[in-house]
């Protein structure tokens, strides 16, 4: 008896193989087929979703009903558009369970966000969700608040903060505007470029 092959899942594998990569998937031919099934009537476009499937492979292995499709809705609920474009973020986004995505909200409102404002913090800086609560979040917070002596309101303004090395830019300029003793928003303290910076206060 010959078994069908969703089409699509056959251009998938040739494209990883030709790009020299192995990946192993122990789906049924129905799984993936529901996923490419619900992606194209979320998401609107077939290809585009195809594009979504080629940045992240681990999307074929997602369940629809217990995680693709929640995660869509929590995503839209946030108030985000254009989840359909092939980005890698977009892709890794939307296999991401649920509860690892609100952990994040959760934590920066345990840092004294309001629920409104985690929620479009998150939204208005989507990598959030992908730093790591332990070896990111938590670490520059606490250096924030002890070492700098900053408060909540600051980070409210520049979430992107934590999108800054600690060891490589967030503490040594800190400290070198500290021995100044100069104070200026963080915007100021990160955003410069290293001549800029430190041409400004030698």
């Amino acid at each position: 008896m010959t078994k069908r092959v969703h089409p699509v899942l056959a251009v998938l594998i040739i494209v990883e193989s030709s790009a020299g990569h192995n990946f192993y998937f122990f789906q049924t031919e129905t799984d993936f087929a529901a996923v490419f099934d619900f992606l194209p009537s979320m998401l609107e476009r077939l290809l585009q979703s195809c594009g979504l499937i080629l940045r992240c492979l681990e999307i074929l292995l997602s369940h629809v009903d217990l995680c693709l499709r929640h995660t869509l809705l929590f995503l839209r609920e946030l108030g985000l558009e254009k989840l359909n474009l092939p980005t890698s973020l977009n892709a890794h986004l939307l296999n991401t369970p649920v509860d690892k995505l609100e952990a994040k909200i959760k934590f920066l409102q345990s840092l004294g966000f309001s629920r409104e404002e985690a929620s479009r913090a998150c939204s208005c800086l989507l990598a959030i969700f992908g730093y790591s609560i332990e070896n990111n979040m938590r670490p520059k917070f606490k250096y924030l608040v002890k070492e700098m002596e900053r408060d909540i309101q600051e980070l409210k303004e520049f979430l992107q903060y934590f999108a800054f090395s600690l060891e490589k830019r967030i503490a040594p300029r800190h400290l070198h505007l500290k021995e100044r003793n100069v104070q200026i928003s963080l915007q100021r303290m990160l955003l410069w470029s290293d001549e800029k910076f430190y041409t400004k206060w030698k």
